[in-house]
């Protein structure tokens, strides 16, 4: 229940913030940890901006420097904010990063399990002497992160160690002779994200925390807007959107604020580890699922334990997803 009052708390001090309009000093720095932290947001912003406004880079595999640039400095204006509850509210207590789309590490590529390239890719041999195979891995660092075996086509997952435009890469390799597909595998969790505008003064972006079901966009969601300007100041903007206090209508007094959910180590050779927020485990239900949409794990009642052996799964992508009737978490985990 004190986790309730707190977190109502900020949200009373983040109303009464609406329409001040003042621009609050702050600074772009960051630590390398910040930095990294913050990276998968600054590109999926990128991206996401390259698109939209139809830009030449979406050609590009190599992402936009000058826009990641603009997004990290943004990122971290928001991040070292220190006199704002609303800051709090979406950096510290509901952790909101973007979401997982677009994906910017993990691509598939299906082939004719005959063809040399492909047996040697089923065998982590390298080079795999196919000249345009080995040059996409050496030039874009691709590891052999999984392989799955099928009737007709087998699937190779790649991943990048460096966050790419995977589109035309997934172009690219389905130009090879063999290939018949190549996507990106792509994750989906919907319950926080950021989004953003951009002004030749400023850059706006907006925090979102969403709840209800939510496998097809959130039946509920509250927003929080920044305004950050190029030297650095930010601007509060004020919320909106449904209240977040919503969240606890219907549920008991003895569950915490909100669902939140770190799974530890990830990624994972054996053992994955549960950090859950909610004190009342009554109703939760956690299941993993494979790049094909396959359940190959599942809990129905996490009273039990929080601690998942996954010695047996292949080495991979995979969802896991847990649901505690109001609300529901997707964490994309990696099997070693």
């Amino acid at each position: 229940m004190k986790h309730i009052l707190y977190l109502s708390c900020f949200l009373v001090l983040s109303q009464l913030a609406i329409g001040q309009g003042t621009q609050t000093p702050s600074n772009c720095n960051g630590s390398d940890f910040l930095k990294a932290k913050l990276q998968k947001d600054a590109d999926r912003l990128t991206q996401r901006r390259t698109y939209h406004s139809n830009d030449n880079y979406k050609d590009s595999i190599v992402l936009k420097q000058s826009l990641r640039s603009l997004y990290m400095k943004a990122l971290l204006a928001v991040n070292n904010l220190t006199t704002s509850s609303s800051r709090d509210t979406v950096i510290d207590t509901l952790k909101i990063h973007t979401n997982l789309s677009p994906e910017l590490n993990f691509i598939s590529v299906s082939a004719t399990p005959s063809l040399s390239w492909m047996q040697n890719l089923k065998n982590s041999i390298l080079p795999t002497l196919n000249p345009t195979v080995d040059n996409l891995i050496t030039k874009y660092h691709l590891q052999i992160w999984s392989y799955y075996q099928s009737t007709f086509d087998d699937k190779v997952v790649f991943k990048a160690d460096s966050n790419y435009n995977l589109l035309p890469l997934t172009k690219t390799f389905s130009l090879i002779p063999g290939v018949n597909s190549s996507v990106i595998e792509s994750g989906y969790d919907d319950v926080r994200n950021i989004t953003d505008s951009i002004n030749p003064n400023y850059t706006e972006l907006t925090y979102s925390y969403g709840w209800g079901t939510c496998a097809n966009g959130c039946d509920f969601r509250q927003f929080w807007t920044f305004r950050v300007y190029t030297d650095c100041a930010v601007d509060y903007m004020g919320t909106k959107g449904d209240n977040i206090k919503n969240i606890f209508a219907g549920l008991k007094s003895s569950t915490s604020d909100y669902l939140s959910m770190n799974a530890y180590p990830n990624p994972v050779k054996d053992v994955l580890f549960l950090d859950l927020s909610h004190q009342n485990y009554e109703n939760m239900q956690l299941s993993i699922q494979n790049v094909f949409g396959q359940e190959v794990y599942k809990i129905t009642d996490l009273k039990t334990t929080n601690a998942l052996d996954l010695k047996s799964l292949e080495a991979g992508v995979y969802c896991l997803k847990i649901i505690d009737g109001v609300q529901q978490q997707v964490i994309k985990i990696i099997k070693e």
